[in-house]
């Protein structure tokens, strides 16, 4: 009856230590998967800030890609905006040596009361030509 006791004492210190060493191999485990947890918590803030980093990244890179198509915007406006300047620039020359050289013909033009008097000249010329050309008809010819 005692071997059988102590046989029982032992199967219970047994029991007992095999029950000890799953209660710590459990709080072990415990601890391992309140870190592993901590440590994916820990993972998913740095993630979430990181996207919140990666959006205003975002947002910041589109702002900047708004404003470079804007300046290159203004600066196609101001291109073309040069070249408008400089056609007409061009035009306007163009239209001042067109002037110019109007205005030089018609100095060259004579006015009506130089016309005038070059019909004039010319009128009298014509009957001074008639008149010798009468006076001519009008002497006798050596034939007569």
């Amino acid at each position: 009856r005692q071997e059988a006791e102590r046989l029982e004492t032992d199967r219970l210190a047994s029991i007992q230590a095999h029950l000890e060493e799953a209660r710590l191999d459990a709080e072990a485990r415990a601890r391992k998967a309140e870190e592993e947890a901590q440590r994916l918590k820990e993972g998913l803030e740095r993630a979430r800030r990181d996207a919140v980093e990666a959006e205003a990244e975002r947002k910041r890179l589109e702002e900047q890609r708004l404003q470079l198509e804007a300046e290159e915007s203004a600066r196609r406006a101001a291109a073309v905006e040069m070249m408008a300047t400089i056609e007409a620039e061009q035009h306007l020359e163009e239209v001042v040596l067109e002037a110019e050289e109007m205005e030089r013909n018609m100095d060259k033009i004579p006015s009506l009361s130089e016309l005038q008097s070059m019909m004039d000249a010319r009128l009298k010329a014509m009957e001074k030509e008639e008149a010798e050309e009468e006076a001519a008809a009008a002497e006798p010819t050596d034939d007569a």
